[in-house]
């Protein structure tokens, strides 16, 4: 079975495993998508959309990700066509730490808001793209450079702990070896 999260949402593996429990799980492919595959335009709440257009590719990360090619096939049925190219990368974390949405609509809806009353009611619908001014594009910048320097630091923490245990390792194969050795003799 296969479950997922389009667009994939921080840490909804982990709901997932919560919710579901250990077992079951464990017995599930789940993917997130970075974004959603198409841009589309509410045309009736609840009931139906415009279809904008369809993005040329989209981020897939699946767990566990020997089931990513798997996956990826199964959702490019779905969407019944060459585009979206479903893009596998390495883990859920890895598109967690990526994720635009993550970056993009907190960013866009507290530049929307931040000078709003909650009382004085709006005199049309607000645009979520189309009103972004400049000092919310300066906030999306930092907030982009903050998620960087974090993508960075946690490499050079990933680096660390994968070169440290392989260091370990070859230390106590060595070391086991050298004693097994010595034992039989």
């Amino acid at each position: 079975m296969i479950l997922g999260a389009t667009p994939g949402q921080s840490g909804f593996d982990i709901q997932a495993q919560s919710i579901l429990g250990q077992d079951l799980f464990d017995s599930l492919a789940i993917f997130d998508l970075e974004t959603l595959p198409w841009a589309a335009r509410l045309t009736e709440y609840g009931k139906s959309a415009d279809i904008l257009g369809t993005k040329e590719s989209v981020d897939l990360a699946v767990s566990p990700p020997r089931l990513g090619q798997q996956v990826a096939s199964v959702l490019a049925n779905l969407m019944g066509g060459p585009h979206p190219a479903l893009n596998l990368v390495p883990s859920i974390l890895a598109l967690t730490l990526s994720s635009i949405n993550s970056v993009w609509h907190p960013t866009i809806i507290w530049g929307r808001f931040r000078d709003w009353d909650f009382k004085t009611p709006f005199d049309t619908l607000p645009m979520f793209y189309e009103e972004v001014d400049d000092e919310t594009g300066d906030m999306l910048t930092a907030v982009s450079d903050e998620v960087l320097v974090n993508k960075i630091q946690f490499n050079h923490l990933i680096f660390f702990v994968f070169v440290r245990k392989s260091i370990i390792f070859i230390f106590v194969s060595f070391f086991k070896g050298k004693n097994q050795k010595h034992s039989k003799s």
